[in-house]
């Protein structure tokens, strides 16, 4: 920058002409403004803004992955004002890929795990499943499977004739029950599930009635030593939840007694005896 100096020899002396002065501060401002250009650009080694994360996702190729993909959008915007044309709208796809039993049986999949994890959409997916079991879809075999992986969690097989409830297993199995059922929706979902396929005839009363009378047999079992524990809590709510689902007033009215008679449990805690009070047959 120009000192006070200059600026006092500038006006003392005519020898210096004045241009040649004003050339000098605008080269010594240039340079400055460089300098400090330069600064700027030099990132230092550490800084303390974090990197931008990117959110760029990685288109698939692959015609099952994007089929799969778009089937999936779908089932989320399904709800009863649309489920006529989006339930055709996924139909199509799935008859154009018929013959492709493993893309169907990932459509499948995503149905059930949506049935079960949204209940209050429950009853619409398992329409869309009885659609599909209507235009002949390979259904069934899959349906049977997820009902029995539902009932295998609660008692699990020994031997190839008959099933034990020996305490060591039956609590094995229910570190997998509580983990499989660890969020208390999620075991609304799968109780309600069965009840609402039981509802549009896609499974069997003998299904049905196995896994309520499963959930029983262990409220009995294990309400006699520890009726406020995770066993007995899970079973209450797949047992009410599958009741106030079925619309089968005399298969209800058949369990009356027995749940009467669980209401009366020992150290039963308040809100599940409330739940068994609140059913109605």
């Amino acid at each position: 920058m120009t000192s006070y100096e200059e600026i006092i020899n500038f006006k003392k002396t005519h020898e210096t002409k004045p241009h040649e002065i004003l050339d000098n501060i605008f080269k010594k401002l240039e340079s400055a403004i460089i300098e400090a250009s330069k600064l700027q650009e030099q990132k230092p080694e550490k800084s303390w803004r974090a990197e931008k994360p990117t959110f760029l996702k990685k288109v698939s190729t692959n015609k099952d992955d994007i089929l799969t993909a778009d089937i999936n959008v779908l089932l989320n915007k399904m709800s009863p004002k649309n489920f006529e044309d989006i339930s055709k709208n996924i139909i199509d796809i799935l008859s154009k890929n018929r013959e492709n039993v493993k893309f169907f049986e990932v459509t499948l999949e995503s149905v059930f795990k949506k049935a079960v994890t949204q209940s209050i959409y429950c009853n619409i997916y398992t329409q869309f499943i009885k659609r599909l079991f209507e235009l002949k879809f390979n259904v069934g075999d899959i349906l049977l499977s997820k009902c029995d992986k539902f009932k295998y969690i609660l008692k699990e097989e020994e031997g190839t004739e008959s099933r034990s409830y020996s305490k060591e297993v039956t609590r094995e199995n229910y570190a997998k029950f509580c983990k499989d059922l660890k969020d208390k929706s999620f075991k609304k979902g799968y109780s309600q599930f069965i009840g609402e396929l039981y509802n549009k005839s896609l499974v069997s009363r003998e299904i049905l009635c196995e896994n309520i009378n499963i959930c029983i047999e262990n409220i009995t079992k294990f309400g006699k030593d520890d009726p406020k524990g995770a066993i007995v809590e899970d079973n209450c709510i797949c047992v009410v939840n599958t009741l106030n689902t079925i619309e089968d007033s005399e298969l209800k009215s058949e369990y009356k007694d027995s749940m009467n008679t669980i209401q009366k449990t020992p150290g039963l805690p308040k809100r599940l005896m409330f739940m068994f009070m609140d059913l109605k047959f």
